[in-house]
């Protein structure tokens, strides 16, 4: 299993393959789509594993960095080319979800990572980790209204409650996936934006003023 998560900062991969389980991250300063399959073939050298072992790929398809979601997913769609191996999507959210849950949450509580332009991508959880709704995109002003205990990225100020993201986090969750055969199509797999890009944005404003 090869996975990986490009939709925030910093880039996270994680590797099962020959009874080994390696980790990476990589620096929120460099180019992704540049370093990812840099490192993913570093990995595999240092630890003797051929590209062949790995197996099937997880992916985070978001919601959040818009050009670090496509990067993801095209990569994926680029390793799976020709090729019988099958993908896992992860929710970002369901991710930050299973961080949150290493602390022991007593109650439900709220997952947020910044949308920019005044809007937060949310989705709230059990204490046990379970999602109780589909990840949505609301306004600041709603998400400071919530009374749920809120958790964001650890380089965000969305919220106060910060948590890190790990490369082992996201590789449990992948291989949890696996087991339990949630699969996608490669060919139809789909990122979570929720929102249009600020370039999108941007164009639709210039065009009411034109």
């Amino acid at each position: 299993m090869l996975a990986i998560s490009s939709a925030t900062k910093e880039a996270y991969i994680g590797i099962e393959a020959n009874g080994k389980r390696v980790f990476a991250n990589i620096d929120a300063n460099c180019k992704q789509s540049e370093s990812i399959l840099v490192k993913i073939d570093e990995m595999l050298e240092q630890n003797v594993i051929e590209a062949n072992d790995i197996g099937n790929i997880a992916v985070v398809v978001g919601p959040g960095s818009f050009t670090g979601i496509r990067i993801g997913i095209a990569l994926v769609k680029g390793l799976c080319a020709g090729k019988k191996e099958r993908v896992v999507a992860i929710s970002s959210l369901d991710y930050l979800a299973r961080e949150v849950l290493k602390s022991k949450p007593e109650s439900d509580y709220i997952c947020a990572i910044d949308a920019l332009s005044g809007l937060v991508y949310v989705k709230e959880f059990d204490k046990s980790g379970n999602g109780l709704c589909e990840e949505k995109v609301i306004t600041r002003e709603e998400f400071e209204k919530c009374k749920l205990k809120k958790f964001g990225l650890e380089e965000e100020s969305v919220c106060e409650n910060k948590v890190s993201l790990t490369s082992k986090t996201l590789l449990e969750i992948a291989l949890e996936k696996e087991g339990q055969k949630q699969f996608v199509d490669v060919k139809s797999i789909a990122p979570i934006y929720l929102r249009k890009s600020q370039a999108e944005e941007n164009l639709k404003k210039n065009k009411k003023t034109s």
